[in-house]
């Protein structure tokens, strides 16, 4: 369908081929890879992508996208909700000419029009990098609530970002355990990792890389709880500790029977948009309360003719579970099956036991560390007194280049 790169500019046959090899091992999945796996390379740095498709399957929804003029490239891994009505206002406002129908291709054109402030525009699950070739500048971004991995290192004066770690090992990085943040549970609630010197980018943060030396963090978004006393979102939440305070002892105002309709108006609009794709959507049913709530609103949404099931433009949904041995004390599939036939819904299920796991017992740790789509991003040059990415290096930056009161809302404007 398409070779596995193309080059925007003369490179070394090595530096291509770091590429292809930290994306190779990112192709999960039967896709041939040459139908999977593109990157771009300039003098700077280069962009890879490994895509599994979900949104915009033809030519124009391929990665990594590049403006007209060959300046703006990004990748995107994930997908991002409402694009359609994202595309609609581009194309009535400005008149964008967007080459595809990929709901990633909306990152190139909010950032065109509205610089690295576009990120409080997206909604979705994803991880990216944009590189802006004219401003000098790389920008790496994770969704609000972190569903998308991103992590990232400096190697040998070199920033390397990715997906999964592994995309790194092709460039000479090696993994080393990092006791320390393992014993205070710091990869959970902290940039770093489990490996030492590898970072992540956390949850509604951004990293930014300028002019080839600086880097830095800041947040894009954060969790707001001020509409409970009818102000500004965002605004009481910056001022003052004893505001925070306020907030959190604030008195509910909205009746039980509004706060419950509220919950299920948000549910039953996050449903709608996750079912629209170009490829067939299911459902899948563990027997719980959170897979039950969620089919039975997609049932309800299909019976009330409000959306369509994915590429097939069907109303009739499929569920699908696991089932283990009876008696292991994890079988749901029964609860699962008896939620399936009360919505009339179809349930496939496959049987999961011992020998299953053993038998591909590889395969199925490695799962633990997908997903759907992987990026890798390499950038030349880095200061040569930061050759370690640290909280230190990243704070000093931080405080250099941004007003920390607006930080917490949206990034600054690229210059």
């Amino acid at each position: 369908m398409t070779r596995a790169y193309f080059e925007r500019t003369s490179l070394t046959a090595v530096s291509m081929l770091f590429v292809i090899a930290a994306l190779t091992p990112l192709a999960h999945g039967s896709v041939p890879m040459g139908e999977l796996v593109r990157s771009c390379k300039w003098k700077e740095g280069s962009l890879g992508s490994c895509r599994l498709e979900i949104n915009g399957l033809g030519p124009g929804g391929r990665q990594p996208f590049s403006s007209n003029d060959g300046t703006i490239h990004a990748v995107v891994n994930g997908e991002l909700y409402e694009h359609q009505r994202i595309r609609d206002d581009m194309i009535k406002r400005f008149g964008y000419r967007f080459k595809g129908g990929s709901d990633s291709e909306i990152v190139m054109a909010l950032y065109e029009h509205y610089g690295m402030s576009f990120l409080s525009q997206l909604r979705g699950e994803y991880a990216l990098c944009l590189y802006d070739a004219k401003k000098q500048i790389l920008l790496a971004a994770r969704d609000r609530s972190g569903i998308k991995p991103l992590f990232w290192t400096v190697h040998d004066g070199r920033l390397l970002l990715a997906s999964e770690a592994k995309a790194l090992l092709p460039f000479g990085w090696r993994p080393r355990w990092d006791v320390r943040s393992i014993i205070d549970k710091g990869w959970l609630t902290e940039e770093r990792t489990i490996f030492k010197g590898l970072r992540k980018v956390r949850p509604g943060y951004y990293l930014t890389c300028l002019s080839f030396d600086h880097i830095a963090d800041g947040q894009y978004w954060d969790h707001d709880y001020s509409q409970k006393l009818g102000l500004l979102p965002t605004l009481l939440f910056q001022l003052s500790m004893a505001a925070n305070l306020a907030i959190k002892h604030a008195v509910e105002t909205r009746t039980e029977e509004e706060m419950i309709e509220g919950v299920r108006s948000k549910m039953l609009d996050a449903v709608r948009v996750r079912l629209q794709a170009d490829v067939p959507v299911g459902i899948h049913l563990s027997g719980g309360i959170d897979s039950a709530v969620i089919a039975g609103m997609a049932k309800h949404l299909l019976d009330k003719g409000e959306v369509k099931l994915g590429s097939t433009g069907s109303h009739h949904l499929r569920c699908l579970g696991i089932a283990f041995d009876i008696g292991s004390g994890f079988d749901e599939s029964v609860i699962a099956q008896n939620t399936a036939d009360f919505l009339g819904v179809d349930f496939q299920k496959t049987h999961m036991d011992e020998a299953a796991l053993a038998a591909d017992f590889e395969e199925a740790a490695k799962g633990q560390m997908r997903s759907l789509e992987a990026t890798t991003f390499t950038c030349k040059t880095i200061s040569a007194n930061q050759t370690t990415p640290g909280p230190t290096t990243i704070s000093a930056n931080l405080n250099a280049s941004k007003n920390s009161k607006n930080a917490r809302s949206k990034p600054p404007m690229a210059s």
